[in-house]
């Protein structure tokens, strides 16, 4: 079975987030946590960028 690996975006020179989500057919699996706070932002850029696409 094919398993697909998603990590997270927040990736800098001087700082990486390890967080990741492994998926095999329709079972994920997450794999680290993030080391960084979250971008209150994300859920409307998700929404511009569904609506654009």
């Amino acid at each position: 079975m094919k398993h697909a690996v998603r990590r997270c975006s927040v990736r800098r020179k001087a700082f990486t987030c390890t967080a990741s989500v492994t998926q095999e057919g329709d079972i994920f699996r997450a794999k680290g946590t993030h080391s960084h706070a979250a971008d209150p932002l994300m859920r409307k850029k998700v929404e511009l960028k569904r609506d654009v696409s």
